[in-house]
């Protein structure tokens, strides 16, 4: 198939969205230079400004018991909300206009146009049925073990920890969940849609990384105060090493516990594309024979 049908196809079955705030045109600009190379139109949408929201809004918003748990009894911050809240404007377009596959990306990352477009295009031809979430921008080890291949990369699920959304492919099934199940608050935006497991869909990545965050440019999180804060602080400092430290504890827990539950559900999704794979090539040995 030639350049031009693979970027036909991409066109026809595929919604690419930025998120930008308002208060950083240039960050707009300097992303579609590059964007602007993809077959495909890339849609801005104006991202969220937690600095902007009130206080009682975002007590309101957050599940703050739920979220000290799992943050070692920390609050977001307004960056970390401001961040939440425009992905969750991302997966509400998707609903509300039945898109089936769309790209978001955070207006701070950077990819090769034509590398990303052939790797948009396997997956969706080869591998659509047995991907929900496929990010392309991870940090972390993550422990990837493969379960198929994309071009020279690999397409892999994770035992351990992975975290950020600056770029990763999503279907409709997986927008109407996400943001079905997205208030109250109670995760941070990149282990929110990273719980796959809770609606029987699977995560992947593809290996090696084909996209990542400039680190020479401040992020919008980190300008607004870096991911938490700490909301309670207690006067005795035995106090306060002993509520903070338990919690620290109990969230490693946690962390460890959703990893496995993601790497389980996703296993068994793959496990049962393969059997299903190998008694159709079967069956069809049969019907030759």
């Amino acid at each position: 198939m030639s350049w031009n049908d693979e970027e036909e196809f991409l066109r026809a079955h595929l919604v690419g969205v930025v998120l930008n705030l308002k208060s950083s045109p240039e960050r707009y600009k300097n992303f579609m230079c590059r964007a602007c190379q993809l077959p495909f139109g890339i849609t801005r949408l104006e991202a969220k400004d937690g600095k902007n929201l009130s206080e009682d809004f975002k007590d309101l918003l957050v599940d703050e018991r739920v979220y000290g748990r799992h943050y070692g009894g920390k609050f977001p911050s307004s960056g970390t909300i401001g961040c939440y809240l425009s992905h969750r404007l991302a997966w509400k377009k998707m609903v509300q206009h039945a898109i089936p596959w769309m790209l978001v990306f955070e207006d701070d990352v950077k990819f090769c146009p034509n590398l990303l477009s052939r790797i948009l295009y396997e997956l969706l031809t080869r591998y659509k049925d047995s991907i929900d979430i496929c990010n392309f921008s991870l940090r972390g080890a993550g422990m990837p073990l493969k379960v198929g291949e994309v071009l020279t990369h690999h397409l892999c699920v994770y035992g351990r920890d992975v975290y950020c959304a600056g770029a990763y492919l999503l279907n409709l099934k997986s927008a109407k969940q996400l943001f079905k199940y997205s208030f109250p608050m109670q995760f941070q935006i990149d282990d929110y849609y990273t719980q796959t497991w809770r609606w029987n869909l699977v995560f992947t990545g593809v290996e090696p990384r084909i996209a990542c965050h400039d680190d020479h440019v401040l992020s919008d999180i980190k300008e607004r105060g870096g991911r938490q804060f700490r909301k309670i602080c207690y006067s005795s400092k035995l106090v306060h090493t002993f509520v903070y430290g338990g919690l620290a504890c109990l969230s490693i827990v946690l962390r460890e516990y959703l990893n496995m539950r993601r790497l389980i559900v996703a296993l068994k999704r793959y496990a049962k594309v393969r059997i299903f794979s190998k008694k159709n090539f079967i069956c069809d040995l049969g019907k030759i024979y």
